[in-house]
This record gives structure tokens, C-alpha cells and sequence, in this order.
């Protein structure tokens, strides 16, 4: 997650920022919680009395020529590994699915790929103001800010959200966009509750007791929002829109 950058797609971005304070916060709570070490229990050796230090006898100087001798024959080197598995056969590079070229080389509808190619002009445009840069690194300055008992940047990001959840129920989707569209939403309607979820273990009496389940929820969205993006990949791939 280190390495998302959360201005390509809003719907991940809040995944990955949420992902990325939920694992810096549990760290920071639960080091602050962390019993100190039990110290060591007493050992019994300074009752034993000490014995005389045994002399090392050096290795006999034959012993050693020949150690020497032998790492230096040919063939002497360590023994080869199995040979690795041949990789399985891949498509030759720039090879397109029959199919998806059939649909390119007759001509599809142009007026379907402008409505596909607009309606994801519009969704790239939705944007959450407060995610810029990194993933990880807003993350922790969010999980920092809250294990100060600052959560303004986590109500802040809450709201940019719920705007950008109503400017995407706002477009209208061309037909092959519908379903992505509607689980879209939806995936939108889960992240803002894995995010008023976090808020309010924050503001519990046993924060990290609560994290774990806000964690799990997070690492479902998380796979969810995945599935969304191969959709989206593989729709635009079939009215050539990728760049």
C-alpha cells in the first residue's frame, strides 16, 4: 500500500488512505499500551563454581593443507541447483483477444465508446481534496493527528467523501457502464462507514479493541475496490479507451 498514489481514482484512494491510518494507528495505540518486559528471572550459574578454561588445541597443519587443497580442485564448488521450472508460455507482446478485435476491426458504436469514454472523464474528475501525494504517508499524519485525539482530518475526509459519493450517484452511466456504476456507489457507501467506524473508536474508551474490526471491514473494501478497478480496466479496454 505504500506506493498507491491516491489522486488516480477516489474510490481506492480513500481505501488506501483508511488502510494506511488503520495500520499506523493500531501500531502507535498498541506500543503505547504494550505491558514493559518482565524482567528476567535469576539464573543459577554464579552458584556454580567456574571451571578452568579449556586449552584449544590448533588443528593439525595437514589438516588444513588439505581443506585447502580440496577447495581449490575443479568441481569443488557448491553443488548446482534443480534446474527451475520452465515458465509457463505467454502471448506474444501487443497480441489482442480475437474478439475485442473483431468489435475494433467492424466498426463498433462510436457514439457508445464517446458515452463510455465520457462517463469516465467525469468519474477520474471526482476527486477527494484532502488525499494528495502518497497513501501511506497521509495515512500516518491521520493516525498521528488521532493518537492525539485529533480528528479533524479524519471528519474533513469523512465529508469530502459524502460529496464525492453524491457527485458520482449524480451521473448517469451509459449501458455498459451500469453495473460498475452501481457497485461503485455502493463501494462508496462502505467506505464512508468504515470511516465513521474509525471515528468512533477513536472516541471509544477501548479504541483498539474496536480497530481490529474497523481493520477487517477495511481489508474487504479493500479487495472490493480491486474488483472495481479490473472492471474498469477491462471496460475500457473494450472500447479502446486505454492510454
Amino acid at each position: 500500500m505504500a506506493n498507491v498514489s491516491v489522486n488516480k481514482g477516489f474510490l481506492m484512494g480513500v481505501v488506501a488512505v483508511a488502510g494506511a491510518a488503520l495500520l499506523a494507528l493500531a501500531y502507535q495505540l498498541g506500543k503505547a499500551s504494550a505491558p514493559e518486559a518482565a524482567p528476567a528471572p535469576p539464573t543459577k550459574i554464579e552458584r556454580i563454581a567456574p571451571r578452568a578454561p579449556e586449552q584449544i588445541v590448533p588443528p593439525p597443519a595437514r589438516v588444513a593443507a588439505w581443506s585447502n587443497d580440496y577447495d581449490s580442485r575443479p568441481g569443488s564448488g557448491p553443488t548446482p541447483s534443480a534446474p527451475a521450472q520452465d515458465a509457463a508460455p505467454q502471448a506474444p507482446a501487443g497480441q489482442v483477444p480475437a474478439a475485442i478485435e473483431g468489435e475494433r476491426g467492424g466498426g463498433g458504436d462510436i457514439s457508445m465508446r464517446a458515452a463510455v469514454a465520457a462517463y469516465f472523464f467525469a468519474v477520474e474528475r471526482i476527486q477527494v481534496g484532502s488525499m494528495t501525494g502518497n497513501a501511506e504517508s497521509v495515512g500516518q499524519e491521520m493516525a498521528a493527528a488521532l493518537a492525539n485525539g485529533d480528528t479533524s482530518s479524519l471528519e474533513k475526509m469523512i465529508r469530502e467523501t459524502e460529496s464525492a459519493r453524491a457527485r458520482l450517484a449524480a451521473l448517469s452511466p451509459p449501458a455498459p457502464c451500469v453495473a460498475h456504476h452501481r457497485e461503485s456507489v455502493a463501494s462508496l457507501d462502505d467506505a464512508l462507514e468504515v470511516l465513521r467506524s474509525l471515528k468512533a473508536a477513536m472516541e471509544s474508551p477501548e479504541p483498539i479493541g474496536q480497530l481490529a474490526n474497523v481493520t477487517t471491514r477495511a481489508q474487504a473494501l479493500r479487495s472490493r475496490a480491486e474488483v472495481l478497478q479490473k472492471e474498469e480496466r477491462a471496460i475500457k479496454e473494450r472500447y479502446g479507451l486505454m492510454r
